[in-house]
């Protein structure tokens, strides 16, 4: 039935399928991260707490990841999700001034107040990490843009 279904669809349907699901996991992978990973500090983690979720990650040690994986990753992969979700909004018009201007947005707000948190403008830790992980997410959402929009448009758009 799956087949019949998916036969019927058209490419660019599936394509924004395919965005979709990958913007979505990476969003779930952030949030075990964050509830796996991460202190309670974090009103995600409070809440997994809450429910009784972190009891089954007490076997999990933590400090045996890398520093940049527990804390940057998470950052990285929502600002991915956004990328992939605007490249939806935007039907993979990569050229677009409009699709540039919401693409590059968050990211470069995201560097900013990075940078913000040296001088304690804005507060937090200033990790060099976190601004290469921006940096490859907005990266690898405007790369995701070009596939898709080749698939769908071939050179002309």
């Amino acid at each position: 039935m799956f087949q019949i279904v998916a036969e019927k669809m058209s490419l660019k349907t599936k394509l924004n399928g395919i965005t979709l699901l990958l913007g979505c996991c990476f969003i779930v992978i952030s949030i075990l991260i964050y509830v796996f990973l991460r202190t309670t500090d974090i009103p995600i983690v409070r809440f997994a707490d809450d429910i009784g979720l972190r009891n089954a990650s007490s076997t999990i040690n933590a400090s045996s990841f890398p520093v940049w994986i527990r804390f940057s990753l998470p950052d990285g992969l929502w600002l991915l999700s956004y990328e992939m979700f605007v490249s939806i909004l935007w039907k993979y018009n990569c050229k677009s001034k409009y699709y540039l201007c919401f693409c590059l947005f968050l990211p470069a707000f995201a560097i900013v107040c990075e940078l913000f948190q040296i001088n304690g403008i804005v507060r937090g830790t200033f990790d060099m990490a976190d601004i290469i992980c921006y940096f490859f997410a907005t990266i690898l959402g405007i790369s995701h843009c070009i596939t898709f929009n080749y698939i769908l448009y071939g050179k002309e758009k």
